[in-house]
């Protein structure tokens, strides 16, 4: 179109032109030039593959050729020189896997069938029993030649009856894995599991020399018993299993184990024992407020069940035959300590319900004036529990209270006067409802908080219904005089004459001028 109309192309239009009708043309050469540089390397790699993969199969001829020499093992004898061997040959076995994992990427890569390798996983297969079986006969060797040479008391004996019941577990299996294909090398399996039995018959020994439960007085017990063949010192950290060889000591073996039995009973009962006290130790005492000026003692049923829990399971540990010596002495000591305990919490209990039914009542200044020996006895329990309390706050545990020397004396002196303190205000308001029959009609409760409060004769309302059928209120004048009464259906009758509350002997005694409104 352009050339219609006689347009001059400019040189560099023209170039750009030429020059980009011809990249295709590059490309394709590239392109080519790529595809063949490729396939070249394919090839190389491919061919270096193919040399690994040769050379590796010629390496499992080599591995198949050594284990033939192992499977020559037919005596136990033989481990030390085949244990060398056999290790290398698993490090090449497991290396081997490896290589054909590699392998097998590499042709996935070049698009090529993973090659299989039989014979590798049938030596592989083959093997193993053999490398258990030479491994763990070369294991029990070491290790047997260093229990029987070595102090006991240096090894670690769980370990000991771990791997001798492992190794006779392993021994089966190996023997019927190897029977049928390898008949001569499964019998050195039995062979192996032969001398594992024999080192079994020192492991009860080994049990009883090696117990914590041992003590002192046990092991002289079994000195005692060995004496006939021991000469010289016998000392329990120097044991070996070679003694019990040498001096013959399975002829005791029985006794020994008898020995230890108790010892491990005894030690079971003091590890109770010591788990009690433990729990006693942590245990704490629950405290809730009381009117913001003191504290109460809460979940004395909690206490009492713990402590009850534990006086029956000491007893139950005293009735055992194998409590003896110091242990029974100490359990004895427990078991007192228990019942001092419980004991305590009881007189704390009976203090703290009685105190909290006083409280209010030696609250009152006119009960203190009236009763003043009685308030001095309960102003000094009174300081007993609010310093106890205060003790309980900052060590809350029960072994801290009780360990205190003092403080069963103290507690059972303030109920024997809190005792006191109640006669006395049984006998104050018996003397008060001999004058007034009527009072007979409240409650203690009732009484004294009108007699608690005598400065306010008013305070005598709440209860006129109770001491009188027909009256529910009386009338108070501005100087507390009473002039009347109200009915409950709220009918007032005045009196002829106003009775004064704190005139003469009136004053303060409520049941004087309650017995003229009777009047």
């Amino acid at each position: 179109m352009l050339d219609e109309f006689s347009y001059m192309y400019k040189e560099l239009d023209i170039e750009s032109f030429w020059y980009m009708k011809v990249w295709p043309l590059k490309i394709q050469a590239c392109l080519t030039d790529g595809k063949n540089m490729a396939q070249d390397k394919n090839d190389l790699f491919s061919a270096k593959l193919e040399a690994e993969k040769e050379a590796f199969t010629k390496q499992i001829t080599l591995y198949q050729q050594n284990f033939e020499k192992i499977k020559e093992f037919t005596k136990l004898d033989q481990v030390q020189d085949l244990i060398t061997a056999t290790f290398e040959l698993k490090k090449n076995i497991d290396t081997s896997h490896n290589t054909v994992v590699q392998f097998h990427d590499r042709e996935t890569t070049f698009g090529l069938p993973e090659t299989p390798y039989p014979d590798l996983d049938d030596i592989d297969k083959s093997f193993k029993p053999f490398f258990d079986l030479i491994t763990m006969s070369h294991e029990v060797k070491q290790l047997l030649r260093e229990w029987t040479e070595e102090r006991l008391m240096t090894r670690d004996t769980e370990a000991i009856f771990s791997s001798i019941s492992q190794w006779q577990s392993s021994c089966f299996q190996l023997y019927k894995k190897l029977n049928e294909d390898y008949p001569e090398t499964a019998e050195v399996a039995q062979d192996l599991r032969a001398q594992i039995e024999t080192f079994s018959k020192n492991l009860p020994l080994i049990k009883a020399f090696t117990s914590e439960a041992i003590l002192e007085e046990d092991w002289k017990e079994i000195q005692q018993l060995v004496s006939t063949v021991v000469t010289g010192p016998f000392e329990r950290d120097e044991i070996k299993v070679q003694h019990f060889m040498d001096l013959d000591l399975y002829q005791f073996t029985e006794e020994i184990e008898e020995i230890a039995m108790r010892a491990e009973k005894k030690w079971s009962l003091a590890q109770k024992l010591k788990v009690m006290k433990e729990e006693m130790k942590i245990f704490q005492l629950q405290q809730a407020d009381y009117k913001g000026i003191t504290f109460l003692i809460r979940g004395f049923d909690e206490v009492n069940a713990k402590l009850d829990d534990q006086i029956v399971g000491t007893q139950a540990m005293l009735g055992s035959s194998f409590m003896k010596g110091r242990l029974k002495s100490e359990t004895k000591n427990w078991e007192t300590k228990l019942n001092n305990m419980s004991e305590l919490m009881e007189q704390i209990l009976k203090v703290q319900r009685t105190w909290m039914y006083l409280e209010p009542i030696f609250s009152s200044g006119d009960i203190m004036n009236t009763m003043p020996l009685e308030g001095k006895m309960f102003n000094q329990v009174d300081t007993l529990w609010k310093t106890t309390m205060k003790g309980i706050e900052e060590e809350p545990c029960i072994m801290d209270l009780v360990e205190k020397e003092t403080i069963s004396a103290q507690f059972i002196k303030a109920n024997e006067d809190l005792d006191k303190i109640q006669k006395s205000l049984s006998d104050y308001l018996e003397q008060k409802r001999l004058v007034f029959a009527r009072f007979f009609f409240l409650a203690n409760e009732d009484l004294l908080q009108i007699l608690a409060q005598t400065k306010n004769p008013r305070l005598v309302q709440a209860h006129m219904d109770k001491c009188f059928e027909g009256i529910q209120k009386i009338q108070f004048d501005e100087k507390d005089c009473v002039y009347g009464m109200i009915s409950a259906e709220q009918e007032i009758v005045g009196f002829i004459k106003k009775i004064d509350v704190n005139e003469g002997d009136k004053k303060g005694n409520v049941e004087k001028w309650m017995l003229e409104i009777e009047s």
